[in-house]
C-alpha cells in the first residue's frame, strides 16, 4: 500500500513508536522495499495507494483479496484501514527539526516505489 511520507511518519509517530529511531528506520525500510521489489517480476506483487482503499470496486476487492490469498476476510481488514486515511499533517516544528528531513528523504524513497508501481501497468 503507498501512502505518503507525512502521512507515514505521523501515523507512525501517534501509534507511539517514538521520534528518536523510527524515521530513519522508516526511510532504510522504503530503501529496502524499493530493491527488493526492483528483483521480482512484477506479477508478485500489487500496489494499492492507502487513500483509494474505501473506493475499491467489488471487482478490484475480490482481484486483491485473491492476491493475496482466497480464504481471506479482506472486508474486516479494509474496514481498519478506512479508519486510518485521515492522517492529520504535521505543524511547523511538531516532531523536531530533523522532520522535514526524515520526511523528504523517506518522501524520495517513495517516490522511487511509486515510479516503480506505475511502470507495472
Amino acid at each position: 500500500m503507498l501512502r505518503g511520507s507525512e502521512a507515514i511518519l505521523v501515523s507512525t509517530i501517534g501509534r507511539g513508536f517514538g521520534f528518536n529511531q523510527e524515521p530513519m528506520v522508516l526511510v532504510d525500510n522504503a530503501a529496502v522495499l524499493y530493491a527488493q521489489l526492483k528483483l521480482i517480476d512484477r506479477r508478485f506483487f500489487f500496489c494499492l495507494r492507502y487513500e483509494d482503499v474505501s473506493t475499491l470496486t467489488k471487482k478490484e476487492k475480490d482481484d486483491l483479496r485473491m492476491f493475496l490469498h482466497p480464504k481471506l476476510e479482506l472486508d474486516n481488514m479494509l474496514k481498519q484501514f478506512e479508519v486510518s486515511t485521515n492522517t492529520k499533517k504535521l505543524e511547523e516544528g511538531e516532531l523536531g527539526s530533523s522532520a522535514s528531513y526524515h520526511i523528504h528523504q523517506l518522501e524520495a524513497r517513495m517516490f522511487l516505489i511509486r515510479k516503480l508501481c506505475r511502470s507495472k501497468n
